[in-house]
């Protein structure tokens, strides 16, 4: 007797479709993490008033004014001095900038009391606070370096990019992204000479400031060169 044709195996147009189906919506997915990475940061509730505000700069000296800690490094860049170009002198400027050099980086620049890294450059378990927290980013970068906050003090508003982490401290989550007053009592902020001099604050004052998106942030001497390095620990 003559065989039959082995029939068509059942339910293949079925898995076909269920293939294709799961294909899309990881395709999907992905698509929506990257539109969730380029969506505004969340800022409601993260104003900051009456903030003690300090100034430091690049390649700053150790010594008793700020707890006997360098800055010719940043908590994310070992060498901060040589990618921005030389010392912020704050006592030899030149149109509110350094003499003798032009910046790397954006001399408008400010440190918080945070880092979202650990030493061993692995995320921290509270860079789920952070506010633009959308998953985490590929291993040693940070969410919050390079990311823009404004200030005023006196009628006066600035626009600096975050460099740094201080004056004192990496962990005040309850501070920077709340309503909690800085665990560091003597200074919640610190910002550049630039940022200082835009805004006519000489060596201390009382600000308020608060995070913004990049597209909020107008023109300015801030936008002349902006810092987009990744850590060190990205490299």
């Amino acid at each position: 007797m003559e065989q039959e044709p082995n029939p068509k195996p059942p339910h293949r147009s079925l898995k076909i479709a269920l293939v294709a189906g799961a294909v899309c919506l990881a395709v999907a997915g992905s698509l929506a993490w990257v539109a969730r990475q380029q969506r505004p940061m969340a800022t409601e509730g993260l104003v900051h008033n009456d903030i003690t505000t300090t100034v430091f700069w690049v390649g700053e000296p150790a010594d008793n004014s700020n707890a006997g800690i360098h800055n010719r490094s940043s908590t994310w860049v070992e060498d901060w001095e040589g990618e921005f170009g030389g010392v912020d002198d704050p006592k030899n400027r030149c149109d509110k900038l350094p003499c003798g050099f032009t910046p790397q980086e954006n001399p408008y620049y400010f440190a918080l009391p945070y880092n979202d890294l650990e030493q061993s450059c692995q995320a921290k378990a509270s860079q789920t606070s952070v506010p633009w927290f959308n998953g985490p980013p590929a291993e040693g970068n940070s969410i919050i370096k390079n990311r823009w906050i404004k200030i005023q003090f006196a009628g006066k508003i600035a626009f600096a990019q975050w460099e740094d982490a201080g004056p004192l401290g990496e962990d005040d989550v309850n501070y920077v992204f709340g309503s909690a007053a800085p665990n560091y009592q003597p200074s919640g902020l610190d910002i550049s000479p630039a940022t200082a001099e835009y805004l006519n604050l000489d060596g201390r004052g009382q600000t308020s400031w608060e995070f913004v998106d990049e597209q909020e942030v107008p023109d300015g001497p801030w936008r002349k060169t902006i810092t987009s390095s990744p850590p060190d620990c990205a490299r």
